[in-house]
């Protein structure tokens, strides 16, 4: 199967696709794709995990992506005049925000689902 066969015939991958709204998202999915498929001997499915399992692997994702945000804007605090990028610089702190937000929604979950508070 190609990659965007792959991607038609799992459902998760499907629908994530379907939410996606650029070619170049649409590429990075792909990519992702092939690379997971490289690694592992098929798609993601909701069996790859517990409802734990899943979680945690979503939190150390969005900690990963929070770290990349921060490497990104020492990079072009670094090397790139601000006051051009102020805007962009506020679109990554949303972005970091964002994760940390969802962060605090996942574990909320994981408290729950434990069945703490």
């Amino acid at each position: 199967m190609t990659i965007d066969e792959e991607i038609i015939a799992n459902p998760i991958l499907r629908e994530v696709c379907q939410l996606l709204t650029t070619p170049y998202q649409k590429e990075m999915l792909s990519t992702q794709t092939a690379k997971g498929i490289a690694k592992y001997p098929n798609t993601v499915s909701v069996d790859d995990y517990s409802i734990i399992g899943w979680i945690d692997h979503n939190v150390q994702k969005l900690i990963d992506s929070t770290v990349y945000y921060k490497a990104l804007k020492k990079k072009i605090e670094a090397d790139i005049e601000l006051p051009k990028w102020k805007y962009y610089m506020w679109l990554i702190d949303r972005g970091i925000n964002s994760n940390i937000d969802n962060l605090n929604d996942l574990e909320f979950i994981r408290n729950l689902y434990l069945g703490g508070e």
